[in-house]
């Protein structure tokens, strides 16, 4: 097999060695090798990129925190930072903190970035569709959203707050802005499509409400798994599993009539699953074809009317 190159650099040789220590490996790290191809995950990263701050005695840029290619890209994007002067951060009630965790988080996620530093990950961006914006809790389950939907469908993930920040309306609310001001600038214009499963659906949520109180239309709302128990008069899809705990006609003879008095426009539909099983085979065939469903049933929303 081909040897690894050696790294070139101070840094690199710090990143390498702090590599090969947290992934516990028996050889030398090159700088062309991958965190993630060399067995991180997320948690790992969490760990890797706070320990490399301590060592380096400085913060990272977020382009960093979101660059975990290889070693060289890594050292490249924290030495053009320190190069460069920082752009002015955006205004965000996120705790500075927990942003720095989320983007850890997602720092192994695969898949595209719209803009340096974004919290968000792309995947299917070839495709000709209005982008999928969908809240959830890690990369596997972009994977899946974006292989079943589709090539034709760009679907980006959002990371949801869980082990970030604790679930507070406030904390909530505050990410779901920042969420909101990336989505409008990666979709400057025309009719948006969002979604979240679970926790992460109260936060879809509330992005919406940002988007639509800053005057962007919100064509169509998916939220799998979770009622959120305050108006709202734009377009929402409500799902939920079959043989979920959380089948709202577990609880109720008629969840219409009760979900009437919060939402204007909507419709609900089972699909096949328990609750956290909706993201394996063959679960995730049957909500994905129920997410085509919907959004094809939405004028704003048919195919070539991307606006990305």
């Amino acid at each position: 097999p081909r040897q690894p190159i050696p790294p070139q650099t101070d840094l690199e040789r710090q990143i390498a060695e702090l590599w090969r220590e947290v992934l516990w490996l028996d050889r030398p790290v090159g700088r062309d090798e991958g965190f993630r191809l060399l067995g991180g995950h997320s948690l790992l990263a969490v760990r890797m990129l706070g320990d490399l701050e301590q060592r380096l005695g400085r913060s990272l840029p977020a382009a960093a925190l979101t660059c975990l290619g290889s070693v060289a890209e890594l050292a490249g994007a924290i030495q053009r930072d320190a190069a460069e002067p920082a752009p002015p951060p955006p205004l965000s009630g996120v705790d500075a903190e927990a942003l720095k965790k989320l983007h850890a988080y997602t720092s192994v996620w695969a898949g595209e970035r719209p803009f340096p530093g974004a919290l968000l990950v792309g995947r299917n961006l070839g495709g000709e569709r209005t982008p999928l914006f969908w809240c959830l809790q890690n990369q596997n389950e972009l994977k899946q959203l974006a292989r079943y939907l589709g090539d034709d469908q760009p679907v980006y993930g959002m990371r949801s707050a869980h082990q970030v920040m604790a679930k507070t309306p406030e904390n909530i609310d505050g990410l779901a802005a920042y969420y909101a001001s990336e989505i409008a600038r990666t979709s400057p214009t025309g009719a948006l499509f969002l979604g979240g499963n679970c926790q992460a659906a109260v936060i879809a949520f509330h992005i919406a409400r940002h988007l639509r109180a800053g005057g962007r239309e919100v064509a169509l709302l998916i939220l799998h798994e979770k009622i959120v128990p305050h108006p709202y008069d734009g377009r929402i899809a409500l799902t939920f599993g079959r043989d979920s705990d959380r089948n709202p006609w577990l609880t109720s003879d008629d969840p219409r009539a009760e979900l009437a008095a919060y939402y204007d426009d909507f419709t609900i539909d089972l699909v096949s699953g328990s609750h956290g099983q909706f993201f394996v085979e063959p679960n995730i065939l049957d909500l994905t074809a129920t997410i085509r469903q919907k959004r094809d049933a939405v004028p704003a929303l048919l195919s070539g009317a991307r606006n990305a």
